[in-house]
């Protein structure tokens, strides 16, 4: 939720707060899904933003598949703008291990699911880096930016399903809705990865 605008060159403070920590059972194994609450104040102490993330924690795995090459990793070159426009309210994704450490180093992400090519694939099980939840977000709101809309967006709901990986083919959905926007972002062969994403928009 969007309260108010943060200006460039103020100190802003931020607050994060564990609000609950629970243990689940999910199809990968036992989960523990952590929900944080961070609200950001500005220098007068008025409210700019605040944020709840439900984190989900998985417990070690061993990986199911043969190891990734490493050659894999050195031919994923940089994509350039991540963002291709595709049709009216169509956009592909692109993403690349370049792209991923910048957003990584830009939010303070240490974790090497993100960067680390040989961790994620060797350590961790997965087929490749991990695109953050957080950057597919950001990709779905800047769409309304490249759309020319004049809004100004003051909430945002979303809810990733499943993951993206590095390299992988995918688009942006967009349609204007009676109380905003609705984004959905689809991965390979039109897998929804963060379905009915909705933007609430008010004039300028």
């Amino acid at each position: 939720m969007f309260h108010g605008p943060l200006r460039v060159g103020e100190t802003v403070r931020r607050q994060s707060t564990v609000e609950s920590v629970t243990e689940k059972s999910g199809r990968s194994g036992r989960l523990v899904v952590v929900v944080v609450r961070t609200r950001l104040t500005g220098q007068d102490g008025s409210p700019g933003l605040e944020e709840r993330q439900d984190l989900i924690y998985r417990e070690a795995v061993a990986p199911t598949g043969p190891a990734a090459a490493a050659e894999e990793a050195v031919a994923a070159r940089a994509a350039g703008s991540p963002l291709r426009r595709a049709g009216a309210w169509e956009w592909h994704f692109d993403t690349d291990p370049t792209l991923l450490m910048r957003f990584s180093a830009a939010t303070a992400n240490a974790h090497r699911i993100h960067y680390d090519w040989p961790y994620a694939t060797r350590v961790e099980g997965y087929p490749g880096l991990v695109v953050h939840g957080p950057l597919m977000t950001l990709a779905l709101a800047e769409t309304l930016r490249l759309e020319g809309r004049p809004e100004r967006v003051t909430r945002i709901a979303h809810r990733n399903n499943r993951p993206l990986f590095c390299g992988q083919r995918a688009r942006l959905l967009g349609r204007r809705t009676a109380d905003g926007f609705a984004l959905d972002l689809t991965g390979p062969a039109g897998a929804t990865t963060v379905p009915h994403t909705t933007l609430t928009a008010t004039a300028r």
